[in-house]
């Protein structure tokens, strides 16, 4: 993960502090503060306009943020033990300028476990009022915390936020960190208190990151996307804090559309390492539609979504998917003890328009069986196999007790297919 967030930070030059979990720590990132950068500390939970002073909410915090030329920091200081919850009654905190919000600085009221991800500040819209038969033109649309154009390069850290009508989180700017926030859940991470959908990127929103969140929950998609060049990884994006519970989206975990312009070059994890978990929801794991394209999924673990793992609509130049041709497995010998038998299994397949070249197969294993085929997506990645030109691509391994096998192709452009067709293990 944070390799990904120097790269960025190197390549926008941005001073901020990342700050997020890995392995269950908290690691910090620092780069040096403009030297007129102040920090606004939040020391109530009220929403009402007005200066920050001595007393001071999230919303005139923003507000006083905005009206500076650098990039503040937002600390928060509030009285009293407990997740501090902070009602939004007078529309979307809009961020015009850099900042950093990190709700890390919110003093605990005792020594957090080793690993805890619970939140301490939570924000809280007036509920999501979208009915199934009311036109999407008379329902309100309130987004939570809005970065508009003039905010690039800000860092939002670890906050909960529920119960609004549009985005948790809405992103109209380039180069931002959403890092270890709660979007559509309860401060603990395990109760749905859903938004509309948990992060929007919109259309001319680029080089924006977006790690190590809970995204679930949600009453549409956990994130839609509709810009270009920006990475999504190392999230949980439709479980609970544990990355095994159910906690879905009702529609897909996420969206990549141009709908409204270009939604090309996305990245949905970036290595077998940093992918995100993607699972139960209630349509898609992920859906691309529309001429979108270079958008690639690597390293995720994707399952038990409802309709399936990936939908192309269109999309990623209606990358075709491999063929899984056989599975067979074999014992042999271990070298240094002849008893021991070391069980070998070999996939084989092929891929329909390779002969260009540079063209690469993800295998992913699965507990499910092949009898359901909607379920049976990309639970465990596996490993990666070169396509030849001939079309056809190997791959031994060691493989563990699962029960099936399937296989996603990426191009040289960086379009990834759907899914093959499941193929079970001997």
């Amino acid at each position: 993960m944070y390799d990904a967030i120097l790269r960025r930070a190197a390549a926008a030059a941005l001073p901020f502090a990342a700050i997020g979990f890995l392995g269950g720590l908290t690691v910090t990132i620092s780069f040096p503060a403009n030297a007129a950068s102040q920090t606004f500390v939040v020391n109530r939970t009220g929403d009402t306009p007005g200066p920050c002073g001595t007393t001071c909410n999230l919303r005139q915090a923003i507000d006083a943020a905005n009206a500076t030329p650098d990039r503040d920091t937002i600390h928060f200081n509030i009285p009293a033990c407990g997740t501090k919850t902070i009602p939004i009654v007078n529309g979307s905190l809009i961020v015009t300028r850099p900042i950093i919000i990190d709700a890390t600085t919110q003093p605990p009221c005792s020594t957090p476990i080793r690993g805890d991800r619970q939140s301490l500040i939570e924000l809280r819209g007036q509920g999501v009022t979208v009915l199934a038969n009311v036109p999407p033109q008379n329902n309100p649309d309130i987004d939570g915390l809005v970065l508009r154009p003039g905010s690039d390069g800000s860092s939002i850290h670890s906050l909960t936020i529920n119960g609004f009508s549009g985005g948790g989180i809405s992103i109209n700017s380039d180069n931002n960190f959403i890092v270890n926030n709660k979007l559509g859940t309860d401060p603990t991470g395990n109760l749905a208190k859903p938004n509309e959908v948990g992060i929007l990127v919109l259309a001319q929103a680029t080089g924006n990151d977006i790690s190590n969140n809970i995204v679930s929950g949600n009453q549409a998609s956990g994130i839609e996307i509709f810009g270009s060049g920006n990475a999504v990884f190392e999230n949980l994006i439709g479980t609970a804090v544990d990355g095994r519970t159910a906690l879905p989206n009702a529609n897909n975990g996420i969206v990549i559309s141009n709908h409204f312009g270009a939604s090309n070059q996305n990245e949905i994890g970036l290595s077998a390492a940093q992918g995100n978990t993607i699972a139960f929801n209630g349509a898609f794991g992920i859906e691309m539609d529309g001429a979108s394209f270079g958008n690639e999924v690597i390293g995720n673990r994707i399952f038990n979504n409802d309709s399936g793992g990936i939908l192309l609509q269109g999309g990623n130049h209606s990358q075709v998917a491999p063929v899984i041709t056989s599975v067979s497995r074999v014992a042999s010998a271990f070298p240094s003890s002849p008893t021991t038998l070391v069980f070998f299994t070999t996939i084989r397949g092929s891929l329909a328009g390779a002969a260009a070249g540079g063209f690469n197969v993800d295998l992913y294993i699965n507990d499910a069986a092949c009898d359901n085929p909607s379920t049976v997506q990309g639970q465990e990645f596996l490993m990666t196999a070169s396509v030849g030109t001939d079309g056809k691509f190997s791959g031994v391994t060691t493989l563990s007790t699962k029960s099936s096998i399937t296989a996603i192709a990426r191009s040289s452009l960086g379009d990834s297919s759907a899914f093959s067709a499941c193929k079970a293990t001997p």
